[in-house]
């Protein structure tokens, strides 16, 4: 085999060049429009991704303004419940103010009643007992009469008047 040096220098540069020449054209036709593509994918998925934080930003937003409004609503409704609870418990004590004084004055009343009745029955016996005197009194002195018809009559009397 007989090489010669020459041409294995021209055909190494000629190959040289050709992967040169190859290499600028793949770079020119494949490698720009790819890197391109790739560039464009990239600014959509960072695009979706920063659209995606906002709508992830705008959630914790309307959760923290749930939050807020729940936790406000819960303690207007403590407040609500704690002013019904006073206004109930006011208005039991009135009503239970209200009852005693009702109740004083009835029993007020009914002391009254009852010693209005106690002075009427204490009058009435007093006036029976004035009579029963008078009706004795005159029995006696219809007749003359000694210690013993005394008490006999007396005692005739009240058998009469069933006292």
């Amino acid at each position: 085999m007989n090489i010669n040096l020459s041409e294995t220098v021209v055909d190494l540069i000629i190959n040289i060049l050709n992967i040169v020449i190859l290499f600028l054209i793949v770079k020119a036709l494949v490698y720009k429009p790819v890197r391109k593509f790739l560039d464009d994918r990239r600014a959509k998925v960072n695009e979706e991704t920063s659209k995606a934080q906002k709508i992830l930003d705008q959630a914790n937003e309307a959760l923290k303004s749930k939050d807020t409004i729940i936790e406000e609503s819960r303690k207007n409704a403590e407040i609500e419940a704690q002013k019904t609870f006073e206004e109930a418990k006011n208005n039991a004590d009135f009503i239970i103010a209200e009852a005693k004084k009702n109740a004083k004055i009835i029993e007020e009343k009914s002391a009254e009643e009852i010693k209005s009745q106690k002075e009427n029955m204490i009058h009435s016996s007093k006036n029976e007992i004035a009579e029963l005197a008078v009706n004795i009194a005159e029995k006696i002195l219809e007749r003359e009469t000694n210690e013993e018809d005394t008490k006999r009559i007396i005692n005739e009397f009240f058998d009469e008047a069933n006292i």
